[in-house]
């Protein structure tokens, strides 16, 4: 199941990061495998590997991470910061891999979301309103951050892949705004 949720603000999108992604009880037991950066636009960003807090932050005020540099021309403090895609695997292949621990489930798991994941990538849009302009334009770029949780239902061992921050960029690179899915409609 897919499940797709816009982050409203950076504050909110910062809380949910700290409260849900980062908890320290996922990463104590050795349960969660920790957020990594996906994404053609998360390349064109030098994002990659483990997912930082300051970058995520960085990311949701706007700013491009390790230089401070503003993204887009806006920066209303109620705009849409980026979109949480939530997969949830059926719990029959849950509970299969709680009993076995067959990394070939979890593997199998993942590499459909990432597929599921390029897919929205290549189809995603950036809004334009500028000179008369009202459109929204494919950039076929994104920056996503991708979770596996196993923590999500009442039974532990049960995948969940959290990617947040739909962001795209236009096609010279130069802007970088929440993005727009086929999934999601044009916002």
């Amino acid at each position: 199941m897919l499940r797709v949720i816009a982050s409203r603000s950076a504050r909110a999108a910062k809380e949910y990061y700290g409260q849900s992604l980062k908890r320290e009880d996922y990463y104590t037991e050795g349960q969660e495998i920790r957020g990594e950066w996906q994404g053609v636009a998360a390349e064109k960003l030098g994002l990659s590997g483990l997912v930082t807090q300051s970058a995520f932050e960085a990311l949701c005020e706007n700013r491009r991470p390790g230089t401070g540099e503003r993204l887009t021309q806006r920066n209303k403090g109620n705009r849409i910061v980026g979109y949480d895609f939530n997969f949830h695997c059926p719990k029959s292949v849950s509970v299969v891999y709680e009993f076995t621990r067959d990394e070939r489930i979890l593997e199998a798991f993942k590499h459909s979301v990432n597929q599921t994941m390029r897919e929205i990538e290549a189809e995603i849009k950036t809004r334009v309103r500028t000179k008369g302009a009202n459109e929204n334009r494919v950039t076929g770029n994104m920056v996503w951050t991708e979770f596996v949780h196993f923590t999500a239902r009442p039974v532990k061992g049960l995948p969940e892949t959290i990617g947040g921050n739909g962001l795209s960029s236009r096609a010279d690179g130069q802007r970088v705004g929440a993005g727009r899915g086929a999934a999601t409609g044009p916002g």
